[in-house]
């Protein structure tokens, strides 16, 4: 019988489907509170597995976040630490930060390139801030030092002149000398220690000895070695100079390490 009805009831919805619509929302009145009351548990119980996974993801997140957090705040304390222990050994060295250092560019105007004298001109003076003893540098390095002013023009002594006379160091091992010019294209170390370790290579520095020059400032490679004397080729082409630096860093001494050419 209910086959029967079933199949009725199909043919009814192919060939005259507007004669079941009111039958169909009729029995859908009658099922929606049947159909929601069965379903109620399986949707509560829908609900709530949903609700457990995301807090269990909200509680996978939180333990993630306490140890990410647990991780900062040691290297915070490592920092702490470190900063401070960076501060007593600063303290306990008593480290002082190298002096600021004015440079001031300039271009050659003359060149006396004589027997007796190997000096440069240049349009710097005094109302620029260019005093005597100051050194001179290029970009590879010391070229000499400021020995004359004027207002508006100073004179340079250039290390291969026969009258310089600048406080050195080995750069590898610290042994300082006295780098003397030639009147020629290489100069000379002397009063060298014994136990230096020089060695053909070697670079040549300014040791800023009693703050004569800056220290640490590039000047030669020691090229030979022979019967005791040491030669020294500047890295600067005393030839080839074009424009200079002139660095205000301290001024001459009085212990005669560096003399003044119109003094000879």
């Amino acid at each position: 019988i209910w086959i029967g009805v079933a199949v009725g009831l199909a043919v009814l919805s192919v060939y005259t489907p507007q004669s079941l619509e009111k039958p169909r929302a009729a029995i859908l009145d009658v099922l929606t509170p049947v159909i929601h009351t069965v379903s109620a548990p399986f949707t509560s119980l829908s609900h709530k597995v949903s609700g457990m996974t995301e807090i269990g993801r909200l509680k996978a997140e939180n333990i993630k976040l306490a140890e990410e957090n647990a991780r900062l705040r040691e290297w915070y304390q490592t920092a702490l630490t470190l900063q401070a222990e960076n501060q007593s050994l600063r303290e306990f060295l008593n480290v002082k930060a190298e002096p600021d250092r004015a440079y001031l560019t300039t271009r050659i105007i003359a060149d006396n390139g004589g027997r007796f004298m190997k000096s440069l001109l240049v349009p710097a003076g005094q109302k620029d801030g260019v005093a005597k003893g100051q050194a001179v540098v290029t970009d590879k390095g010391l070229i000499g030092r400021v020995i004359n002013t004027g207002q508006n023009n100073a004179r340079i002594l250039l290390i291969t002149d026969l009258n310089s006379r600048i406080p050195v160091m080995i750069e590898e091992t610290h042994h300082r000398a006295i780098l003397s010019g030639q009147n020629e294209k290489t100069l000379t170390l002397t009063h060298l220690p014994n136990d230096s370790g020089l060695s053909v290579g070697s670079r040549v520095v300014t040791s800023g000895h009693e703050g004569i020059l800056p220290p640490n400032i590039p000047v030669g490679i020691v090229t030979s070695i022979k019967d005791g004397i040491v030669n020294v080729t500047p890295l600067t082409k005393m030839q080839s100079i074009h424009y200079v630096q002139i660095i205000a860093y301290g001024q001459e001494s009085e212990d005669g390490l560096l003399i003044d050419a119109d003094s000879q």
